[in-house]
């Protein structure tokens, strides 16, 4: 069960009627269920340490809605982290959306007119990355030469958006294999409880994101 649609009632049908489970990413509750996930967190701190090591400290971030425990969780990751370096990142350059393309679109759209064109942008997955990219080219911003965009996740849009994006990975194919494997294990030992992480983030490098000196 993806963790996005589990609630406080369904976990409680899920454990008092012994049915074998995981969850797809850590329950926003504390619960007695059985979940595998990745450290969202970290995801965002190693976005961060890009950021840094290629010379943007003016970034805005997009995410998704301000409820996303995944969203929320790289943003953490990613302020937490640029503070770390000496750089506070304010509100008035995080967007929130409807976790659509569309809502992405316009969400930079307003940034971009309320501050000046920042160094670089995050995008929280890469469907909002598609609605960064048009908001961009309406603005007549060229990647990565007027600003650097980087994103979360290769699939599912990642391949189709030019020039190529940097990418900070989670391997969600590993994550299900993983999954599948847990599962077998609750179904022949049903009184297993299993809360893990399996997988850590991985940074591709795209063309999206070059050092400042090389621009």
């Amino acid at each position: 069960i993806h963790g996005s649609a589990v609630n406080k009632e369904l976990a409680s049908l899920i454990i008092s009627e012994s049915i074998p489970h995981i969850i797809i990413g850590h329950p926003s509750f504390e619960s007695e269920l059985c979940w595998i996930d990745t450290n969202h967190s970290l995801a965002g701190q190693y976005a961060a340490s890009h950021m840094i090591q290629c010379g943007y400290t003016d970034v805005i971030f997009i995410g998704g809605r301000k409820t996303d425990i995944i969203s929320t969780q790289r943003l953490k990751g990613f302020l937490g982290k640029m503070l770390d370096y000496g750089f506070h990142i304010p509100q008035s350059k995080i967007g929130y959306t409807d976790a659509t393309r569309q809502g992405a679109y316009e969400t930079s759209l307003r940034l971009l007119d309320q501050n000046a064109a920042p160094q670089a942008i995050i995008c929280e997955n890469n469907t909002l990355a598609l609605g960064v990219m048009k908001a961009l080219t309406e603005k007549g911003l060229t990647v990565p030469d007027n600003i650097a965009v980087l994103t979360f996740d290769v699939y599912p849009y990642s391949s189709i958006i030019d020039p190529s994006l940097t990418i900070i990975d989670i391997n969600v194919y590993d994550m299900g294999i993983q999954a599948g494997n847990m599962m077998i294990r609750k179904l022949e030992n049903p009184d297993l409880l299993i809360q893990s992480y399996t997988t850590l983030p991985l940074l591709i490098q795209g063309k999206s994101t070059v050092p400042l000196t090389s621009r």
